[in-house]
C-alpha cells in the first residue's frame, strides 16, 4: 500500500476544486497555502495565506507568532 499524506491529499483536493492559487512545502517545515479567496480561520480575520505546520493550519500572522513563541520556549529551555 502506498504512503498517504493527509495534508497533501487535502491540498490536491482543494487545488482540483479551484480553491488554491499556490502551495509550497518550505524549508521551515511548513506547507504554505495561498487561497483563491479570503477565508476566516484561526483568528477570525479574513486571510488568503495560510501555513500548515505540525498538523495545524494557521494564518501567516498566527503562524509567525507561534514560531516566535516556539523559539522563545526553546531558548528558555536551553538556558535552564
Amino acid at each position: 500500500m502506498a504512503y498517504k499524506n493527509p495534508v497533501l491529499e487535502g491540498i490536491v483536493t482543494m487545488e482540483m476544486a479551484g480553491w488554491l492559487e499556490f502551495w509550497n512545502v518550505r524549508d521551515d517545515g511548513g506547507v504554505h497555502i495561498l487561497l483563491a479567496e479570503p477565508a476566516h480561520f484561526c483568528c477570525g480575520k479574513p486571510h488568503t495565506w495560510f501555513v500548515n505546520r505540525e498538523g495545524r493550519t494557521r494564518c501567516c500572522d498566527c503562524d509567525e507568532a507561534y514560531v516566535r513563541g516556539q523559539r522563545q520556549a526553546a531558548k528558555a529551555m536551553a538556558a535552564a
